[in-house]
């Protein structure tokens, strides 16, 4: 691979990241702080994604859980997935309400839902719906456009725009990591 291939590839992805942050920075901010005052009244933070996000939500909830940069107590979120239930309900014909059901089983009323999407669908339009309906505070880290999800009205929404997969996973995991400082620094002054 030429270094050329190399810094291209660095220069997307920093131009993505930068572009990510511009856009979201605000909104990154008042979901923080919304965040901070959710966990000081005893709610939490599920996050959920779609395809590879849920691996993205994971990374996002174990530096919130374990620590990011800090030694620090635990923050409550988790990110709920179930491959059987998955599987059960796709071969039930009822996929589209997977997230739903993981919400339904998870969330309280209070609690905050942050969807990770590749793009609006049944499914996650699901989420954002039932979330919703238990009381729950909902964002919405989409990538692509983000024009979709207008219709789902996500009491924040956060717009990652890439087309490239690979780009799309790198920004959100890094705007994952920033809440997690932004939450670090309002509840522990780091």
């Amino acid at each position: 691979m030429s270094d050329s291939k190399i810094f291209s590839a660095l220069q997307r992805h920093s131009e993505t990241v930068e572009q990510a942050t511009a856009d979201c920075a605000d909104s990154l901010e008042r979901y923080a702080a919304h965040l901070a005052q959710a966990f000081a009244a005893d709610q939490r933070l599920l996050l959920l994604g779609d395809g590879v996000f849920s691996h993205v939500a994971a990374i996002t909830a174990t530096a919130l859980v374990h620590r990011l940069n800090y030694e620090r107590p635990s923050l409550p979120a988790v990110a709920p997935g179930d491959a059987g239930l998955l599987a059960a309900m796709s071969a039930a014909g009822e996929g589209d309400n997977y997230f739903a059901a993981l919400i339904k089983a998870h969330a309280a009323s209070g609690d905050c839902v942050c969807l990770l999407a590749q793009g609006e669908n049944a499914a996650m339009g699901n989420a954002v719906t039932a979330a919703q309906e238990i009381g729950c505070h909902t964002a919405v880290f989409a990538c692509g456009d983000g024009r979709g999800w207008q219709q789902h009205q996500a009491d924040i929404m956060l717009s990652v725009r890439s087309n490239a997969p690979a780009q799309q996973c790198e920004a959100l995991v890094f705007l994952g990591h920033l809440l997690c400082e932004l939450l670090e620094a309002e509840l522990f002054g780091f």
